[in-house]
């Protein structure tokens, strides 16, 4: 009997093997499990123009989290953002500088979102507006400066939840806008340069 009883929990297990939530919750949180994660980077974007340069470059990673809506539907409803590496940023930039800028959003994209208020963000305690809508949610921090002299900036964020309640999510994107104001002769001159990239769950 004992050893009928295992055969049948070996095949029902088999035919309904347990989901990947169970256990350890880990980044995803209670009720997703993991779908996968994507790399964002991009490096050494720049501009040079005789003996001045300005660059700006960016590397993190993104994992993508699956919600159980039915026994047979999964959906990717929740992403943590610098998981399981950290998202920095930074810019360089080299001459006459009077003032280096940094800015770095992200936007994570969706299809068949009901609306906006499907969106919610785990962020707190930092310099960041969001923006909502029904194919994408934005979160752009604060842009960050230092003054003359200084040649190099850089940001760094921890890991944190963007969650939908509707449609599903189909990618992350990572910008970085770097600028700097210098003096050439007896002109204040300014110049931007921007690092993109996308990555798209598999």
């Amino acid at each position: 009997m004992k050893r009928l009883l295992v055969s049948v929990l070996v095949a029902a297990s088999l035919l309904h093997p347990a989901s990947p939530a169970s256990g350890a919750e880990g980044p995803c949180g209670s009720g997703y499990y993991k779908q996968g994660d994507g790399l964002l980077s991009d490096g050494d974007r720049g501009e040079w123009v005789g003996n001045y340069v300005l660059s700006t470059q960016f590397e993190g990673k993104v994992r993508y989290c699956l919600k159980d809506i039915s026994n047979d539907i999964d959906y990717i409803r929740r992403v943590v953002i610098a998981h399981p590496q950290v998202l920095r940023s930074s810019a360089f930039a080299q001459g006459r500088i009077r003032k280096l800028c940094l800015r770095t959003t992200v936007t994570i994209t969706a299809e068949k979102v009901v609306d906006s208020t499907s969106w919610s963000v785990g962020l707190s305690g930092v310099d960041a507006t969001e923006s909502f809508s029904d194919k994408s949610a934005t979160i752009k921090f604060g842009k960050i400066c230092v003054g003359k002299k200084k040649r190099l900036i850089s940001f760094e964020q921890d890991d944190f939840t963007v969650t939908l309640t509707s449609g599903e999510i189909t990618g992350v994107e990572v910008r970085t806008d770097a600028q700097m104001r210098y003096s050439q002769g007896s002109s204040t001159l300014v110049r931007r340069v921007t690092a993109q990239d996308r990555d798209i769950p598999n």
